[in-house]
């Protein structure tokens, strides 16, 4: 089922370092809010505004083992986005779903970048495969587009302004990553990039 539980962050790989030196430095799951929230941890006006960034946060982090936490704390802004772009494929269908189509329709039909009308497209057949998601409004379909494009820029998928599939590197340790149990899918949604 797809959910349009991001559009209010993309990566947000300053937040998810936050939140990971939190978890590794043994901050009990119960007490994470008030920690954050105490100290302005995620640097948000309002506490309502940093409860739901750490809400998606922790959906995202809370299944990482401490290596992987490590990694993102100790790797360049390069890798760890990616990294978070893959821990994000996981956890967020929709967009794991549309780098399978940027795989299928872009990069197998040699186009060397994507658009708006390609998310439109993709769109479409979300509508066709999940008819309810047809009831979301287009400011909140616009603001997912405007998030995942985003979140691929700052992965280093695509260019920001022109859309332009750039080639990917996998670190080591996003390598490992990939390759442990229960990431199979994500590796093969990632590496149909690299082609």
């Amino acid at each position: 089922m797809y959910i349009a539980n991001f559009t209010s962050g993309g990566l947000l790989l300053n937040e998810s370092r936050a939140v990971a030196r939190l978890l590794l430095s043994g901050v009990p799951a119960d007490k994470l809010s008030d920690t954050v929230l105490t100290g302005n941890v995620l640097q948000k006006r309002t506490p309502s505004s940093a409860k739901r960034i750490l809400n998606l946060l922790m959906l995202r982090l809370k299944d990482l083992d401490a290596p992987y936490l490590e990694f993102l704390l100790s790797a360049g802004s390069a890798e760890a986005s990616l990294f978070l772009l893959a821990v994000c494929c996981e956890k967020h269908r929709i967009l794991g779903d549309f780098l399978i189509y940027i795989k299928r329709d872009c990069i197998d039909q040699y186009r060397t970048a994507i658009s708006h009308e390609d998310w439109n497209h993709y769109f479409a057949r979300c509508i066709n495969a999940e008819p309810e998601i047809d009831s979301w409004t287009e400011a909140t379909r616009k603001k997912l587009r405007s998030t995942m494009f985003t979140m691929l820029a700052n992965a280093g998928v695509i260019e920001k302004k022109s859309g332009k599939l750039l080639p990917l590197y996998f670190s080591s340790a996003l390598t490992d990553y990939l390759a442990s149990p229960g990431h199979e899918n994500t590796r093969a949604i990632l590496e149909g990039l690299l082609a």
